[in-house]
């Protein structure tokens, strides 16, 4: 049994990453910022604005982040999907995702889903579809282009015999 105590030897190293940690959080802190704007722009291609608003103008990106820090796994799906979209981007067309037009984004985003079933760009791509689609429409701000003003339920459609607005 352990009495929770840590070892001089464990505290002198874990000492010594500081300073490794502390010089490198610009570098990291700006490749976060990347990552999330890559995201907006990733849920964006899901959910475009129109008569709604577009998925990042709901903050749908930083949701999917949110949800990362409770999900084992989901963080490194993120990272890793989006470095697949930006490899792609720079390997097709010689430039970083964000700054391919949108419908390039949208053609390399299709290209995941056509990956193989269980590929890490196909899980990606079905993941965030599927978090982000859930996300936005639990919004009541996304429901005004649909018609709806309240949510389903408890009361469900009592005008159902009517055709959609």
């Amino acid at each position: 049994m352990t009495s929770g105590k840590m070892s001089r030897r464990v505290f002198t190293r874990a000492l010594g990453v500081v300073p490794v940690v502390i010089a490198h959080a610009p570098q990291a802190e700006a490749q976060s910022r990347i990552l999330t704007e890559m995201l907006a722009t990733v849920v964006d291609v899901i959910v475009p604005g129109d008569e709604t608003p577009a998925a990042s103008d709901l903050g749908i990106h930083v949701r999917l982040i949110d949800q990362a820090r409770r999900i084992p796994n989901y963080p490194a799906l993120l990272s890793e999907g989006l470095g697949w979209l930006e490899q792609r981007a720079r390997t097709d067309h010689g430039l970083p995702f964000l700054q391919l037009s949108m419908d390039r984004k949208e053609a390399l985003f299709a290209l995941a889903f056509d990956a193989a079933p269980q590929s890490l760009p196909h899980v990606f791509a079905r993941r965030v579809r599927d978090d982000a689609l859930t996300a936005y429409y639990r919004d009541a701000r996304a429901w005004g282009g649909l018609g709806f003003d309240q949510p389903i339920q408890p009361a469900g459609y009592p005008d159902h015999q009517d055709p959609p607005a």
